[in-house]
C-alpha cells in the first residue's frame, strides 16, 4: 500500500469533468509500475470523499483529459474510489488521488490487489503551467506538475 496526504503545499487543478467546475482541486499523482501484464485492483482508505483517475503514459493538469483512461468515485464504501483495469508490467500508468469537494485537505491510503506488487513513484517534474486558485491563499499561482 501506499499512503501520503493532501495539503496547501500539493498540487492544485481544475477538473474537466464539468463545463461549470473552474475549482481547485489538491491533488497527489503517483507514477505506478508492477513486473506483472494482470488485472489489478486500487482503492483508497481515508476519512475524505476521494477519486481516482487513471492515466496511460503522463498527466498534464493543464489538460487532464488527455491520456485518461478511467475514473472512479464511491466504487467502494465511505466515499472512497475502487478501480480496477488491467495493467502491463511495459506500461506507464499515473494514478492521480484528488478530492470530490475544493479544498479538501487530510491524508489517503492506496492499496493494490493483483497478480504482483505494484510500486507507487510520487511525481515531482514540474511544468511552466500556472493556474490562479483560492485554494489556502486567495489569488495566489500555484505551480503544476506533469508526469513524463
Amino acid at each position: 500500500y501506499y499512503g501520503d496526504s493532501l495539503s496547501c503545499s500539493s498540487s492544485t487543478f481544475s477538473r474537466w469533468s464539468s463545463t461549470n467546475d473552474h475549482g481547485c482541486y489538491f491533488y497527489q499523482a503517483n507514477r505506478i509500475e508492477t513486473s506483472m501484464n494482470g488485472f489489478y485492483t486500487f482503492f483508497d482508505n481515508s476519512s475524505m470523499d476521494t477519486i481516482g483517475y487513471l492515466y496511460n503514459n503522463s498527466f498534464d493538469p493543464s489538460r487532464p483529459y488527455l491520456n485518461f483512461i478511467a475514473p472512479n468515485h464511491d466504487g467502494a464504501t465511505n466515499l472512497q474510489f475502487r478501480m480496477s483495469y488491467t495493467l502491463q508490467s511495459a506500461g506507464s500508468y499515473i494514478l492521480v488521488v484528488t478530492t470530490r469537494r475544493e479544498n479538501v485537505q487530510g491524508s489517503f491510503q492506496i492499496t493494490a490487489v493483483g497478480p504482483s506488487s505494484v510500486y507507487f513513484y510520487p511525481t515531482a517534474i514540474t511544468t511552466d503551467y500556472y493556474q490562479l486558485c483560492d485554494s489556502c491563499k486567495k489569488s495566489t499561482s500555484t505551480k503544476k506538475k506533469t508526469i513524463a
